[in-house]
């Protein structure tokens, strides 16, 4: 050993630079190999799908001009997000739509909201026009009118605009009269108390007992009406026991008058 070597210090290995740029070549060929797997597996984005869509609707300046009155096309993504069409895309329910033409579709059509919900008239029968074929245009066929547009509430959500601590103020939009009257009552008073089995709008009008056809045969409608009330002031003995004149008072209807000549029809 040469005097004056440092024989603690570790013996240095010389790189070959051929060898190392083979190496990181391969390297790179391998990362550029996973790269092109994982876009190959990845779904493609929809043509004209929601960013798209969003790159001019997030503007909450963006209008357009319909029959006669300026119409807002902003959309809150935020809204939208927390909503019970969250997974959807813009074109599910924009069918046909466009993101790169304008317009993005020719003639413009509504979006149809029976092409995923065909069970609406059969769930609504408080608005029996929606189980017609068509459907007639009218605030009692529209869907966003109860429910909105791009911020649906999904009916476990607090914000539904019908869960029963609320329901009669969304109701009471179109029917102001009939909610007054609601609340003025004594299932109004208990629903505002939290009464426990205190009746909402849709516990009744779930069921046909609302004619709305004046003049209309009104006999299958009042027999509707005698067994609803019955179903819960005979049947569940938590409301039957509330009753301001008692169960027998009740359960006498039957056997009244009244209740004869309604049975004989």
């Amino acid at each position: 050993m040469a005097p004056g070597t440092d024989i603690s210090a570790p013996a240095r290995r010389r790189i070959d630079p051929r060898r190392a740029a083979r190496r990181l070549g391969l390297a790179a060929l391998m990362l550029a190999a996973c790269a092109a797997a994982a876009a190959a597996d990845a779904p493609a984005p929809k043509a004209g799908g929601s960013t798209a869509c969003l790159e001019c609707h997030s503007d909450r300046k963006l209008t357009m001009k319909k029959a006669g009155r300026m119409v807002p096309l902003f959309v809150d993504q935020a809204a939208f997000a927390k909503s019970a069409h969250a997974s959807l895309d813009c074109t599910d329910c924009h069918d046909g739509f466009d993101a790169e033409s304008i317009p993005h579709k020719s003639p413009l059509t509504p979006v149809d909201c029976r092409s995923c919900h065909d069970d609406a008239g059969r769930k609504h029968p408080f608005h029996p026009r929606l189980a017609q074929t068509p459907a007639p245009a009218g605030e009692d066929t529209s869907c966003t009118a109860c429910h909105g547009t791009h911020a649906v509430a999904s009916v476990k959500s607090t914000a539904f605009p019908f869960a029963p601590n609320i329901e009669s103020d969304a109701c009471g939009r179109c029917h102001p009269a009939a909610r007054e009257q609601f609340l003025a009552s004594a299932h109004g008073h208990a629903l505002t108390q939290g009464v426990k089995d205190a009746p909402d709008c849709l516990t009744c009008h779930r069921k046909p007992v609302a004619d709305g056809k004046p003049g209309g045969p009104q006999l299958d409608f009042k027999l509707a009406q005698v067994a609803l009330c019955e179903s819960c002031h005979l049947k569940k003995a938590e409301v039957a026991g509330k009753t301001l004149l008692g169960m027998p008072f009740v359960a006498s209807f039957d056997q009244s008058v009244h209740g004869a000549a309604l049975a004989r029809g």
